[in-house]
């Protein structure tokens, strides 16, 4: 088992197929209720755990794509040095400063933001204090909020991974409208919405340069909102949903005559920025039962992504370097007729060209081991590490 740079690139490919197909289940509404989201959820955290298990096992097949690979191969390996460092040097220096510059300006974003919160007042309600009490007791959790009141938010917006605040508007609530809304940012608090709000930024951050991780966080997001909704509905009856709902639309409306000021790291119980998504969120709260049909598309796309992921490991491309060009680059270097070259194989069959006393070993195909082997180069089957 061993991680190479096109491990890493099956991983990376098949995360972002893995990723196409999430955004697209998404938005043809593929998938819904508690399950379907349960579901997506579950496939998200599988797409992080591929690409960030990279490996190359020993059964791996190598599948040669010289029409894809070879030509970046050459430039990379041919272009001249700059500094005394490789081209493919730089690109990973390129690839990390850049990630580096994000990350750290994300981090220091949110540290702001909780810093500036935690200046203003709590507000030592005791309304409050008497709703967040029955809402631990009513889900069973227990975690510990303060409240600040300020002019900078027209909506209630929920803040922080380990001080917790919920940020209200200079507004008078109904306890009904109140109790809904502490209900659904507790929901965002259990369910750590928002530490997977930072980590996935952060993990655009990172890859900054691939355009698909950028549809993981738009549907991401979208999907933690739905998540939450159905867990904060999960208890209520009937008429407590309706009042749930009408709550979001109380909300939805100062979103709208309010300025519009929306921070980073938040959660709200509706923003301006996704109205598209209320018609679904309505939708999965109202008619959140068992369906033949949604659990068939569930289980299809949960074994499609179950085979996609079995099958990156088993496949790794790779580029083809014919005989010639072999000849040319590899025993020019250390002339077979000395010793300092041998072919070997792995238990796969695969066959590499392997110079002695050095780390060069080139995959090369059948045909071209037995030409080698003609041409006098020795086989060791015991080279292979």
């Amino acid at each position: 088992m061993s991680v190479t740079a096109y491990s890493f690139l099956m991983s990376l490919l098949c995360s972002d197929l893995f990723i196409l197909l999430l955004y697209l289940s998404r938005k043809k509404k593929l998938l819904a209720g508690h399950d379907g989201i349960l579901l997506i959820s579950v496939l998200y955290a599988l797409t992080f755990i591929r690409l960030f298990m990279p490996v190359e096992f020993s059964f791996v097949k190598i599948i040669h794509a010289p029409a894809v690979f070879n030509s970046v191969q050459t430039a990379i390996r041919h272009s001249r040095p700059v500094a005394g460092l490789s081209l493919g040097t730089l690109l990973l220096i390129g690839w990390f400063f850049v990630a580096f510059l994000l990350i750290g300006k994300h981090l220091i974003l949110y540290n702001l933001v909780m810093r500036k919160l935690l200046l203003l007042p709590a507000a030592d309600n005791a309304r409050y204090s008497a709703c967040l009490k029955k809402i631990n007791s009513a889900y069973k959790k227990k975690i510990h909020v303060t409240f600040r009141i300020s002019k900078i938010t027209n909506i209630p917006m929920g803040f922080g991974i380990r001080k917790k605040i919920i940020l209200l508007p200079c507004q008078d609530y109904s306890d009904e409208n109140l109790y809904y809304i502490f209900v659904h940012e507790c929901n965002h608090f259990y369910n750590h919405d928002i530490l997977v709000k930072l980590l996935t930024k952060l993990f655009c951050c990172l890859f900054w340069w691939n355009p698909v991780v950028y549809l993981l966080k738009a549907e991401l997001e979208n999907t933690l909102e739905i998540k939450c909704d159905l867990t904060s509905t999960a208890i209520l009856d009937k008429p407590e949903k309706i009042q749930y709902l009408e709550t979001i639309v109380a909300v939805l409306k100062q979103s709208i005559a309010g300025p519009k000021i929306l921070f980073r790291y938040s959660t709200a119980l509706f923003r301006s920025d996704r109205k598209q998504l209320l018609p679904e969120r309505m939708t999965v709260i109202t008619k959140n039962k068992f369906s033949k049909q949604n659990f068939m598309k569930a289980c299809i796309l949960a074994v499609s992504f179950c085979i996609i992921y079995i099958g990156s490991y088993l496949a790794v491309f790779q580029p083809y370097i014919p005989l010639s060009e072999t000849q040319q680059i590899e025993m020019n270097i250390l002339p077979a007729n000395e010793g300092a070259a041998f072919i070997c194989a792995d238990p796969n069959g695969n066959y590499y060209y392997v110079l002695a006393g050095t780390d060069i070993k080139v995959n090369i195909s059948k045909k071209d081991a037995e030409a080698y082997l003609k041409a006098g180069i020795e086989l060791k089957e015991e080279g292979y590490q």
